[in-house]
Protein backbone atom coordinates (compact mmCIF):
# COMPACT_ATOMS: atom_id res chain seq x y z
CA UNK A 1 0.00 0.00 0.00
CA UNK A 2 2.84 2.39 0.83
CA UNK A 3 4.42 1.66 -2.55
CA UNK A 4 1.20 2.68 -4.36
CA UNK A 5 0.96 5.98 -2.41
CA UNK A 6 4.60 6.77 -3.18
CA UNK A 7 4.04 6.09 -6.90
CA UNK A 8 0.97 8.39 -6.96
CA UNK A 9 2.90 11.11 -5.13
CA UNK A 10 5.76 10.85 -7.66
CA UNK A 11 3.32 11.12 -10.59
CA UNK A 12 1.58 14.13 -8.99
CA UNK A 13 4.95 15.79 -8.29
CA UNK A 14 6.09 15.17 -11.89
CA UNK A 15 2.79 16.57 -13.26
CA UNK A 16 3.07 19.74 -11.13
CA UNK A 17 6.69 20.32 -12.13
CA UNK A 18 5.91 19.70 -15.81
CA UNK A 19 2.85 22.01 -15.86
CA UNK A 20 4.69 24.77 -13.98
CA UNK A 21 7.61 24.60 -16.39
CA UNK A 22 5.26 24.62 -19.40
CA UNK A 23 3.42 27.69 -18.15
CA UNK A 24 6.73 29.45 -17.53
CA UNK A 25 7.99 28.71 -21.06
CA UNK A 26 4.72 29.87 -22.67
CA UNK A 27 4.62 33.06 -20.58
CA UNK A 28 8.23 33.97 -21.38
CA UNK A 29 7.58 33.38 -25.09
CA UNK A 30 4.52 35.65 -25.00
CA UNK A 31 6.39 38.47 -23.26
CA UNK A 32 9.36 38.23 -25.64
CA UNK A 33 6.98 38.51 -28.60
CA UNK A 34 5.11 41.51 -27.28
CA UNK A 35 5.11 44.71 -29.38
CA UNK A 36 6.94 46.42 -26.50
CA UNK A 37 10.01 44.18 -26.80
CA UNK A 38 11.48 43.32 -23.42
CA UNK A 39 9.38 45.99 -21.68
CA UNK A 40 5.81 45.05 -20.92
CA UNK A 41 3.84 48.15 -20.01
CA UNK A 42 0.82 47.45 -17.81
CA UNK A 43 -2.04 49.80 -18.57
CA UNK A 44 -5.19 50.06 -16.50
CA UNK A 45 -6.60 53.41 -17.59
CA UNK A 46 -5.84 56.81 -19.00
CA UNK A 47 -3.80 59.46 -17.21
CA UNK A 48 -5.87 61.95 -15.25
CA UNK A 49 -5.33 65.19 -13.35
CA UNK A 50 -7.58 67.11 -10.98
CA UNK A 51 -8.20 70.81 -11.40
CA UNK A 52 -9.65 73.59 -9.25
CA UNK A 53 -10.58 76.94 -10.76
CA UNK A 54 -11.96 79.55 -8.38
CA UNK A 55 -12.26 83.27 -7.95
CA UNK A 56 -14.44 86.25 -7.08
CA UNK A 57 -16.90 88.08 -9.33
CA UNK A 58 -16.88 91.85 -8.73
CA UNK A 59 -18.38 94.99 -10.24
CA UNK A 60 -15.78 96.87 -12.27
CA UNK A 61 -16.92 100.30 -11.03
CA UNK A 62 -17.32 99.62 -7.28
CA UNK A 63 -15.00 96.59 -6.89
CA UNK A 64 -17.74 95.03 -4.69
CA UNK A 65 -18.63 91.34 -5.00
CA UNK A 66 -21.66 90.40 -7.10
CA UNK A 67 -23.81 87.49 -5.87
CA UNK A 68 -25.91 85.16 -8.06
CA UNK A 69 -23.86 85.41 -11.23
CA UNK A 70 -24.13 82.19 -13.27
CA UNK A 71 -20.74 80.89 -14.39
CA UNK A 72 -20.38 78.16 -17.00
CA UNK A 73 -17.08 76.36 -17.50
CA UNK A 74 -16.60 74.89 -20.96
CA UNK A 75 -13.75 73.60 -23.11
CA UNK A 76 -12.42 76.69 -24.90
CA UNK A 77 -10.72 75.23 -27.94
CA UNK A 78 -12.09 71.70 -28.03
CA UNK A 79 -8.84 70.32 -26.61
CA UNK A 80 -10.77 67.65 -24.71
CA UNK A 81 -13.80 66.53 -26.67
CA UNK A 82 -15.25 64.55 -23.75
CA UNK A 83 -15.23 67.54 -21.35
CA UNK A 84 -18.66 68.10 -19.85
CA UNK A 85 -19.59 71.75 -19.19
CA UNK A 86 -20.12 72.66 -15.54
CA UNK A 87 -21.93 75.56 -13.93
CA UNK A 88 -21.78 77.43 -10.65
CA UNK A 89 -23.21 80.57 -9.08
CA UNK A 90 -21.32 83.20 -7.17
CA UNK A 91 -22.22 83.30 -3.47
CA UNK A 92 -23.01 86.41 -1.40
CA UNK A 93 -19.28 87.23 -1.27
CA UNK A 94 -18.97 86.84 -5.06
CA UNK A 95 -16.96 83.59 -4.73
CA UNK A 96 -17.26 80.67 -7.14
CA UNK A 97 -15.40 77.41 -7.64
CA UNK A 98 -15.11 74.55 -10.15
CA UNK A 99 -13.47 71.22 -9.31
CA UNK A 100 -13.11 68.54 -11.94
CA UNK A 101 -10.84 65.85 -13.36
CA UNK A 102 -9.61 65.58 -16.89
CA UNK A 103 -6.88 64.56 -19.27
CA UNK A 104 -3.61 66.25 -18.26
CA UNK A 105 -2.70 68.22 -21.36
CA UNK A 106 -2.10 71.87 -22.08
CA UNK A 107 -5.78 72.70 -21.75
CA UNK A 108 -7.85 75.84 -22.09
CA UNK A 109 -11.30 76.56 -20.73
CA UNK A 110 -13.83 79.33 -21.13
CA UNK A 111 -15.70 80.77 -18.17
CA UNK A 112 -18.93 82.44 -19.24
CA UNK A 113 -20.25 84.88 -16.61
CA UNK A 114 -23.93 85.81 -16.97
CA UNK A 115 -26.15 88.01 -14.78
CA UNK A 116 -29.43 86.12 -14.59
CA UNK A 117 -31.16 88.10 -11.82
CA UNK A 118 -30.52 91.68 -12.90
CA UNK A 119 -33.35 93.00 -10.75
CA UNK A 120 -31.69 91.92 -7.48
CA UNK A 121 -28.08 93.00 -7.92
CA UNK A 122 -28.17 95.44 -10.80
CA UNK A 123 -27.68 94.61 -14.43
CA UNK A 124 -24.25 93.44 -15.64
CA UNK A 125 -23.04 92.69 -19.14
CA UNK A 126 -22.00 89.10 -19.93
CA UNK A 127 -18.30 88.34 -20.06
CA UNK A 128 -16.30 85.39 -21.38
CA UNK A 129 -12.86 84.69 -19.95
CA UNK A 130 -10.39 82.22 -21.47
CA UNK A 131 -7.98 80.52 -19.09
CA UNK A 132 -5.32 77.88 -19.55
CA UNK A 133 -3.38 75.58 -17.28
CA UNK A 134 -0.24 74.06 -18.81
CA UNK A 135 0.63 70.45 -18.08
CA UNK A 136 3.84 71.51 -16.33
CA UNK A 137 1.73 73.33 -13.69
CA UNK A 138 0.52 69.98 -12.29
CA UNK A 139 1.94 69.01 -8.89
CA UNK A 140 1.67 65.97 -6.65
CA UNK A 141 1.70 63.19 -9.25
CA UNK A 142 1.43 59.67 -7.90
CA UNK A 143 1.93 56.84 -10.33
CA UNK A 144 1.48 56.61 -14.07
CA UNK A 145 -2.23 57.44 -14.06
CA UNK A 146 -2.62 60.24 -11.49
CA UNK A 147 -0.55 63.05 -12.95
CA UNK A 148 -1.31 65.55 -10.23
CA UNK A 149 -3.38 68.59 -9.34
CA UNK A 150 -3.49 72.21 -10.46
CA UNK A 151 -5.30 75.25 -9.07
CA UNK A 152 -5.91 78.60 -10.67
CA UNK A 153 -7.54 81.76 -9.32
CA UNK A 154 -9.52 83.71 -11.88
CA UNK A 155 -11.21 86.88 -10.61
CA UNK A 156 -13.86 88.25 -12.98
CA UNK A 157 -14.83 91.92 -13.15
CA UNK A 158 -18.19 92.72 -14.79
CA UNK A 159 -19.24 96.01 -16.38
CA UNK A 160 -22.66 97.52 -15.68
CA UNK A 161 -25.14 96.89 -18.47
CA UNK A 162 -26.96 99.83 -20.09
Amino acid sequence: MIGIITAVQKKRSFFLKFSSASIGVIASFLFKCSPFGDHVIPSYGIPVASYRISGIVTASDTKKPIPNIRLILNDAIDTVSYFQPDSARSDTAGRYSFEFSGFPGDSAWKIEARDIDSAQNGSYAPKDTIISIPRNALTGASGSENLGHAEKTVNISLEKSD
